[in-house]
């Protein structure tokens, strides 16, 4: 004789549960993916913080020793040729310059774009200058930060090097 399960019995059958396992798994995968989305998009964010933290150093720093300095970008990268005056132990002695380099280069899969002011085309920068004078001002370049299909454009105000007219696409 043979038994059969009762049709109103508690538990669930095979079917409900490979049902069950699949949604699951559809909506682990679809949080795996914007996760990995919302990381990329924080390189991005990191990387033009890193940009305007230097802008504003280099101009804190110009106006401080009142010497003029230099952010050099590259297409990978970018640094600032900081100088500063060291005292030599004589008075009468004018003192040595010091230079002093600090650098930051881009995650990879990231590309960036610059746009001097004065220019309507936007260029990849190859040894770009960009001079910070001693009374604080700079050039109110424009960039563009890129990976994938996210990106973010912002310019620096040339009196204060803070960020302003911030653009974004971050999907």
């Amino acid at each position: 004789m043979t038994s059969r399960a009762k049709a109103g019995s508690p538990g669930f059958s095979l079917l409900e549960m490979i049902i069950a396992l699949f949604i699951l798994t559809l909506l682990l995968g679809m949080a795996v993916l914007s996760t990995r989305n919302v990381l990329a998009d924080e390189e991005i964010r990191a990387a033009v913080r890193e940009l305007q933290l230097f802008a504003k150093t280099a101009r804190n720093h110009a106006a401080e020793i009142n010497r003029s300095q230099e952010l050099v970008l590259d297409a990978d990268s970018w640094t600032l040729q900081s100088t500063s005056l060291i005292k030599s132990a004589k008075e009468s002695s004018p003192g040595e310059i010091k230079e002093e380099y600090t650098s930051y280069k881009l995650p990879s899969g990231i590309r960036w774009k610059v746009k001097p002011w004065g220019s309507d085309q936007w260029e990849t920068p190859k040894n770009l200058a960009w001079i910070f004078s001693s009374t604080g001002l700079c050039a109110p370049h424009r960039f563009r930060f890129e990976r994938n299909n996210s990106w973010m454009e912002f310019s620096i105000n040339p009196l204060t090097a803070n960020p302003q007219q911030e653009d974004f696409n971050l999907p």
